[in-house]
């Protein structure tokens, strides 16, 4: 018979489906307690608050015998409340709208934003307290003025909460993908909602893309077969994109396909490449995007499109910049 539950998991370790027969409303994400789970909803998990407690809190005890909390997760009930309490100042702190970034959210274990190794280079710029950034919001403000080449305004960045570094990431956008393996705390902030990601086909830490021996062989103890696994048991439940059909009223990012922009002293020369339209010592230049539709349903009916522009007006060998918002 059909259960008709909200929300359910499969665990991944010990190959068990769980259904979860609460009352949406009574659904939270659990704060501490780390486990490998692929779990699927009828409400968005951007609607889920974390719990106010750990479920191997002394008011709700996971297992009566100890086994799981005690003596295999060793829970400590002191550093679960400091970081629930993190949680609670991270939710009252994290619009960073003003900052040209409509999406953040804050990521305690997998599925942080990373990318496949191809698609690294050098691409991203990192600053820390001797930068003048010791907050997401400093990050946030640090990453909108950020240039790397002719490339400004990554399309996202984000915050260590370990290490309190900032990264500005300039990948583009169609090559991002979710770390399936290493667990990693960030506060993320992107111009795109982060359900427009998948999961990486490889981890950071695999053998073709790794990180660092340090890093992934004493810090994480990364174990290639049980991520192996995992990446699986993920493709296993992706299905064919499909075109997004927004809900009435919600905000859709469309991002652009293509892009040129000429200069009228030199029409044959163009500049391709992220959206950075400039004038420089008074030479105009005209600049072309084209946005495809091929991700709107054909069945929907785009009300009405809004195009953000960030007017910036620098000052040559001053780190003083304006940021319009057109």
């Amino acid at each position: 018979r059909s259960l008709n539950a909200d929300a359910g998991a499969w665990e991944v370790e010990n190959q068990t489906c769980w259904c979860s027969l609460s009352m949406a409303s009574h659904l939270c994400k659990e704060p501490c307690v780390e486990e490998g789970f692929l779990s699927f909803s009828t409400l968005p998990y951007a609607e889920l608050d974390y719990c106010d407690v750990s479920v191997c809190d002394e008011g709700w005890f996971h297992s009566e015998d100890e086994e799981y909390c005690v003596k295999n997760i060793q829970f400590d009930k002191y550093e679960c409340e400091i970081k629930i309490q993190a949680m609670d100042d991270v939710a009252t702190e994290i619009d960073l709208s003003m900052y040209g970034y409509d999406y953040a959210r804050h990521t305690t274990s997998v599925g942080w934003v990373s990318w496949p190794p191809e698609a690294s280079g050098d691409s991203f710029l990192s600053f820390e307290a001797d930068d003048g950034v010791t907050s997401v919001k400093e990050c946030a403000a640090k990453c909108q003025a950020a240039t790397l080449g002719s490339s400004t305004m990554p399309p996202m960045g984000a915050w260590d909460v370990l290490y309190q570094a900032c990264f500005c990431s300039f990948v583009n956008l169609n090559d991002l993908c979710m770390e399936p393996c290493v667990e990693e705390e960030y506060i993320e902030f992107a111009i795109v909602p982060f359900s427009t990601f998948d999961y990486c086909e490889q981890s950071v830490c695999d053998e073709d893309w790794y990180h660092s021996e340090e890093y992934c062989v004493k810090q994480v103890n990364f174990d290639k077969d049980a991520c192996d696994a995992k990446i699986n048991a993920l493709a296993s439940l992706s299905s064919p994109t499909t075109p997004t059909t927004p809900k009435s009223g919600e905000k859709f990012y469309i991002e652009p396909s293509a892009m040129a922009t000429t200069k009228f002293s030199s029409p044959d020369a163009k500049n391709e490449g992220l959206l950075n339209f400039s004038v420089e010592n008074g030479e105009e230049r005209v600049s072309f995007v084209r946005y495809d539709l091929s991700s709107i349903s054909p069945m929907d009916v785009v009300g009405s499109a809004t195009l953000h522009l960030y007017l910036v007006r620098g000052i040559p060998d001053s780190v003083s910049e304006t940021v319009f918002n057109v």
